[in-house]
């Protein structure tokens, strides 16, 4: 009797504690929890919406860093940096690359007849109709500075070349774009020199920028408006 005494004495005393412990409950009881999870969503897609704008803002600083401010095609920066990839690569596939450098004829004379402004938007023109005229996706063109444009393409031949140098040249011509200054036509013109090459054949860059050069020095020196 004894035993089954303190027996139910250990029971009556277990039941005690356990009355005086609180139940746990596995859902939270913070009236706030709703609200902090709905403060870090609003965070997380605070953060990733600042990420995609700063991400497109740098898209748009890189962009103007190789882009002319004035006629809206690529500069002499992006095409210092893209004419060796643009050989290199050729190498690989032992393609031809062709150049063509161009100056705008006596332009001088077109800003002293119709001032800067004018010549500026003639710039623009020229700079349009040379970009309308490519003819790939990997056909660049750009200001290298003052009234030169450059532009790099690939062809198949040298006779494809010239046509496509002398089809750009004709589309200058025929913006129709007075130039009373220019002795080689009553429009504004341009003088081309044109250098197509095996990419294996062709050292680096400069030598086939210098080469390009030189030809156009001649087309002026010819009669200008024409392609050398």
């Amino acid at each position: 009797m004894v035993i089954v005494s303190m027996r139910e004495g250990v029971a009556e005393q277990k039941n005690e504690i356990s009355e005086t412990i609180p139940t746990v409950k596995y859902e939270s009881d913070d009236p706030y929890a709703n609200k902090h999870e709905r403060i870090i969503s609003r965070l997380v897609h605070f953060v990733e919406a600042v990420t995609d704008d700063l991400a497109k803002k740098n898209l748009e600083l890189e962009q103007l860093s190789i882009t002319d401010g004035l006629t809206g095609i690529y500069n002499r920066r992006h095409f210092n940096e893209l004419f060796p990839k643009i050989i290199n690569s050729a190498k690989r596939k032992d393609e031809i690359v062709a150049f063509l450098i161009m100056d705008i004829d006596y332009f001088k004379q077109y800003n002293d007849i119709y001032g800067h402004q004018m010549g500026d938007e003639a710039l623009i023109k020229v700079a349009k109709s040379i970009k309308k005229s490519l003819l790939r996706a990997d056909d660049y063109c750009f200001r290298l500075g003052g009234e030169e444009f450059g532009v790099i393409f690939k062809v198949d031949s040298k006779q494809k070349a010239e046509y496509f140098a002398n089809k750009i040249r004709e589309n200058i011509e025929n913006i129709h774009i007075e130039h009373r200054g220019n002795t080689a036509s009553k429009y504004v013109t341009a003088s081309i020199g044109l250098v197509c090459k095996n990419s294996n054949d062709i050292k680096d860059e400069s030598e086939i920028y210098k080469h390009a050069d030189s030809l156009l020095y001649k087309a002026k020196k010819s009669g200008r408006n024409k392609v050398v």
